[in-house]
């Protein structure tokens, strides 16, 4: 069984409201260096930023940082997370092909804060594959497809319910986990729910892509 101090740790990097990062005791603009924000990698966090930014520099000379994270869930929870900034590698964009370069923390510390209340985590126990899928990872994806694909949800609960899509007013997605999703809609009759059961569960992010866009949508990323 997973630790839940390990589960709520991870959540928070899948899913924060701010993140600051330190370099030497120096606070980085995270926002300016890594538009997309931390990356809950498989192996240790970390970064896709500008080619040649201070970050990247930092990384390819291995300083000293820590970043600490602000759950968007729980609003009373922080993760403080230390390490060693590592280049990895330059890989391209999937969205608009521009280049990036990959930067990792490589861990030394993992600390939860809630309430004031200051736990370690063990970081084989942060960095354990299993918890790629966790709670703050379901909410972001969750809350993405809300806002984004609106107009593809609301087709697949025509699709789902045979009804025009015309006639579905609004459509959102609630309670995702690796196993289901429940589908909430409006039609000038009301509000109505459903549950829908992946075909399997997902064992990992990208899985879990591949089911919902066959359960629900070709368009869902």
């Amino acid at each position: 069984m997973s630790d839940p101090h390990a589960v709520a740790a991870r959540s928070i990097l899948a899913y924060c409201c701010e993140a600051t990062l330190m370099v030497d005791g120096v606070e980085f603009p995270v926002d300016d260096e890594s538009p997309a924000g931390p990356q809950d990698w498989p192996n240790a966090p970390g970064f896709l930023c500008k080619p040649g930014g201070d970050l990247a520099l930092a990384a390819q000379r291995q300083h000293d940082a820590v970043l600490i994270l602000t759950s968007a869930i729980t609003h009373n929870e922080t993760l403080r997370l230390s390490g060693r900034l590592r280049w990895t590698r330059s890989e391209s964009c999937d969205c608009c092909a521009e280049s990036l370069d990959r930067v990792v923390l490589e861990l030394t510390d993992v600390i939860l804060e809630r309430d004031s209340k200051q736990i370690p985590v063990r970081i084989s126990d942060f960095t354990n594959p299993a918890l790629q899928l966790n709670p703050g990872f379901f909410r972001r994806c969750q809350d993405h497809l809300n806002h984004y694909h609106g107009d593809d949800l609301r087709a697949a609960v025509a699709t789902h319910t045979h009804t025009l899509v015309e006639d579905i007013i609004g459509a959102q997605l609630v309670d995702l986990d690796a196993g289901r999703v429940g589908l909430q809609w409006v039609t000038p009759d009301g509000a109505m729910s459903a549950r829908l059961d992946f075909s399997r569960p997902a064992h990992d992010p990208d899985d879990l892509g591949h089911l919902l866009r066959q359960s629900l949508h070709p368009n869902l990323c």
